[in-house]
């Protein structure tokens, strides 16, 4: 008893060791990440601060990027600035643009598309009331502002399918946009269906829309991209930015209210009102389409047919490939990011293969203690089966020659039946032996059953009169013990069990005459 009293406690000290052993590995791998040194990115914004970016915002104010082992600077973007040029000079690691980013790409910049945010894009061209509502209204009526270079693609797009050449258009890109188009120094200007229309409507000034998809041109819009080489240097940074980004467009969607009071406080330079950031928040939303669609989802046969719209429109070569602008998320392992947590893990597998074998090495010992007793115990198991298995062979094998001495006897008081009518007691003493004996195998295989199977009962309309012939003729009662059964005609079938409530019964009249 004390040995075994001094084993438990070597082993509860042993255990005790091992598992501060372990927690230490464990603190140790939980503390080497956060004291890993947080890697500086900027990504450029296509625009001033508002509700367009609000995904940027919510996954640096809530830690998301952070998290994933980042510090984000957010540059706000402006009439003059082009996020993609901010990339491939190296200004920027990442930023925003719409879907003329493929069209740089074919022309040959090295960017890289990670997540359109916007499913339909909201760029439009606007115009004062309701007299410039086609391209070819706008096209002869005078300048138009637009951005420069490769940027508003669909505008420029929607232009040439109506058969009108850029050459032939009033193009400018300088101005003060809404402000050009209410003095009348320009006709038409590039707007957002998320900001300008809502800022018309407070004054009540009358306007109209000319939508690029409502002429084929539905592209996406605020694609969050970044260069060749970022990706090559450095997948696993380009992973967790664009994982980061699109977590933050999650939360910001799901609440609109708190990131449109960040905005108010920390990023308003356009001085906008709730109000009107609550309307680019409800309008964007409807374009991002959230409930239907993954946040980030991209489809390449989408960038094939936007591809296949410019080649249409003579802006490129029809043989033009998009094979690498779109980004693949398979990155290659970074090892030395990765060794510390593998080296932590490999020895804490050590720690548990030592514990494991600790605790095989006891079971071993108290394997070998209790090994007597459990062999005992199958002995006496053994034994029991054995001996239940000889009951029942021994009552299988009853079976035949009660049967034949049955038959033996039928036939015998068949042929003297009338002839001696004293034997007829004798064989009625005969007949109710062999019944016993037949219930006294059809117990012991019943016992037998019993053990293997549980009870069955199969109960059956049964009136009692039948139930005491069934005990009248399986009882055996001497002269000593005479057995006199009376009942009553009126009583009504029960169900039951014949078979077994007919054994119980034998067995209690049984019990009372011994």
């Amino acid at each position: 008893m004390f040995k075994k009293y001094s084993l438990c406690v070597k082993a509860c000290a042993s255990a005790a060791s091992l598992w501060r052993t372990l927690t230490l590995l464990l603190a140790a791998l939980l503390v080497a990440p956060a004291a890993t040194a947080l890697e500086s990115v900027t990504v450029q914004l296509l625009w001033k601060h508002q509700f367009e970016f609000a995904g940027y915002y919510a996954a640096l104010h809530n830690g998301f990027y952070r998290d994933a082992g980042l510090a984000v600077t957010i540059k706000e973007g402006g009439p003059n600035i082009s996020p993609i040029d901010e990339v491939i000079q190296g200004r920027a690691q990442f930023g925003v643009s719409d879907s003329s980013l493929m069209y740089s790409y074919l022309g040959g910049q090295s960017v890289l598309m990670l997540a359109p945010i916007f499913q339909h894009s909201p760029a439009v061209l606007l115009t004062l009331g309701k007299q410039l509502t086609t391209p070819s209204d706008v096209a002869t009526a005078g300048l138009i502002q637009l951005k420069p270079g490769y940027e508003n693609m669909s505008l420029k797009a929607m232009f040439i399918s109506e058969g009108i050449t850029l050459d032939k258009l009033k193009i400018v890109n300088q101005g003060v946009g809404l402000e050009d188009l209410l003095a009348g120094r320009i006709v038409a200007m590039v707007a957002y269906l998320s900001n300008e229309p809502f800022l018309l409507q407070q004054r009540g000034i009358p306007y109209s829309i000319i939508k690029p998809n409502s002429y084929g041109m539905d592209f996406y819009d605020g694609v969050l991209f970044t260069r060749q080489f970022e990706e090559q240097a450095r997948p696993e940074s380009v992973a967790a930015f664009r994982a980061a980004t699109l977590k933050g467009w999650e939360y910001a969607l799901a609440h609109p209210d708190e990131i449109i009071d960040l905005i108010l406080a920390n990023y308003n330079t356009q001085g906008k009102t709730t109000a009107h950031l609550a309307f680019e928040a409800q309008t964007l939303t409807a374009l991002i389409n959230p409930d239907l669609i993954e946040i980030g989802h991209s489809n390449v046969g989408r960038w094939k047919h936007i591809a296949s719209v410019y080649a249409d429109k003579g802006m490129l070569t029809k043989d033009a490939s998009i094979d690498g602008f779109l980004y693949q998320p398979q990155a290659p392992l970074n090892w030395p990011r990765i060794l510390p947590y593998l080296m932590a893990g490999l020895a804490l597998l050590a720690v548990m293969g030592l514990l494991v074998a600790y605790i095989a090495r006891t079971n071993r010992k108290l394997t070998a203690s209790f090994g007597g007793m459990r062999r005992a115990q199958e002995a006496a198991v053994q034994v029991y089966t054995e001996q239940r298995q000889f009951i029942a062979m021994i009552a299988h094998e009853l079976r035949t020659p009660l049967a034949v001495i049955g038959t033996a006897i039928a036939n015998l008081q068949a042929r003297i039946q009338g002839d001696q009518p004293d034997l007829q007691p004798r064989f009625a003493r005969i007949d109710t032996a062999l019944a016993r004996l037949n219930t006294v195998v059809d117990k012991a295989l019943d016992e037998q059953r019993l053990s293997d199977n549980p009870m069955v009962f199969k109960p059956k309309p049964t009136a009692p009169s039948a139930l005491l012939a069934q005990v009248r003729s399986l009882i055996s009662v001497s002269d000593k013990h005479p057995l006199h059964i009376t009942a009553s005609t009126n009583y009504h079938s029960v169900p039951m069990d014949l078979h077994w409530i007919a054994l119980a019964v034998v067995n209690l009249i049984d019990n009372a005459v011994k």
